[in-house]
């Protein structure tokens, strides 16, 4: 299990507004770098440390990024891995937290009960909904939040009170350079091959 020892935060992408990736309308964070690449993976291009496209930006610089940001409930992290950047995330969301109450989701592939490392542990301490486990295509399926039925939704804190159980559905939207990109969770396996 790896974590970054970079002074930057690594972003495969952000979205300002999505409402498919956890409660009420939330920023997104997709971070760059995952080293347990499940088979099926929706964004495979968010596995390598960095790309051409990789967006690096320091805490501060991303914690002034989700503070300006009008009328969201909270901000989600996703990835790639979060786990592996677990100091730099936990450092932007202390920044973040005493000027406003954002909500935290979480997404990792690793289990709740194999995070030991001390910078995961400090970003575990900011998450009120933790999606654990990884991927498994062979389990694929419509559920809230999270694509195969091996993942949990573990509340963390009291903050959330999860709804029925199936899927938020998926948003569409233009990238700076002009790329559609989605967000969500598609209700069947093979979603990304089935766009080619």
């Amino acid at each position: 299990m790896q974590d970054s020892t970079s002074s930057a935060v690594r972003l495969f992408r952000r979205e300002a507004a999505s409402r498919v990736l956890g409660p009420g309308t939330r920023a997104v964070l997709w971070v760059q770098g995952c080293s347990l690449a499940c088979p099926g993976c929706l964004v495979p291009q968010s596995w390598p440390l960095r790309r051409s496209d990789t967006l690096e930006m320091s805490v501060q610089e991303v914690s002034q990024w989700l503070l300006s940001i009008p009328e969201i409930e909270g901000v989600t992290l996703s990835g790639g891995e979060p786990m592996q950047q677990a100091g730099l995330l936990a450092e932007v969301l202390r920044q973040v937290r005493p000027h406003r109450d954002l909500g935290v989701v979480c997404y990792t592939g690793y289990r709740y009960e194999a995070l030991r490392l001390p910078s995961q542990k400090a970003l575990l301490e900011h998450v009120d909904l933790l999606i654990d486990g990884p991927y498994r295509q062979d389990l694929h399926a419509d559920l809230l939040w999270r694509a195969s039925s091996n993942q949990r939704l573990l509340c963390l804190t009291n903050r959330y009170v999860l709804p029925a159980d199936r899927s938020a559905g998926l948003e569409w939207s233009f990238q700076p350079d002009g790329r559609m990109a989605f967000a969500g969770v598609p209700p069947w396996p093979d979603y990304v091959a089935s766009l080619s």
